[in-house]
């Protein structure tokens, strides 16, 4: 019985000698390689890597139909997979000289308030009426 006993732990030792040789290194680089494409992906950096995050601005236009004939346009900055800062714009034809802006921006960025809005007066002598509201997230 003790025979047996020694033979089962020489079979574990060197079940585990070939998991620490063979099975360990191919794990942690895979790890290692997920990380890398997260860290790609999301605006975050860290201390001993670079921060691999491109970011890409877009130019969101509504194409000219009879139907919708609201004109909306946006200007957005993405950062991996979210979107670090927007100025949307909309037009609505019904009332003239009126453009309604939005402008959202990820609070890492910049300004110490949650949300602005500013709204020009509506007085006689003015022909046109912009409202700009100013988002954090």
């Amino acid at each position: 019985m003790a025979e047996a006993d020694v033979e089962e732990i020489e079979a574990l030792k060197a079940e585990f000698e070939w998991i620490l040789q063979e099975e360990v290194n191919i794990v942690l680089q895979q790890l290692q390689d997920i990380m890398l494409e997260c860290s790609k992906r999301f605006p975050h950096s860290f201390s001993d890597q670079e921060n691999l995050v491109k970011t890409d601005k877009l130019i969101l236009n509504s194409t000219s139909s009879t139907s919708t004939p609201e004109q909306i346009k946006v200007l957005a900055t993405m950062s991996g997979d979210s979107i670090s800062h927007a100025d949307i714009a909309l037009r609505i034809p019904k009332h003239p000289g009126t453009t309604l802006r939005t402008i959202v921006q990820n609070a890492a960025s910049g300004s110490s308030s949650r949300f602005k809005r500013r709204q020009q007066p509506d007085d006689c002598s003015a022909t046109a009426h912009t409202t700009t509201t100013k988002h954090e997230v």
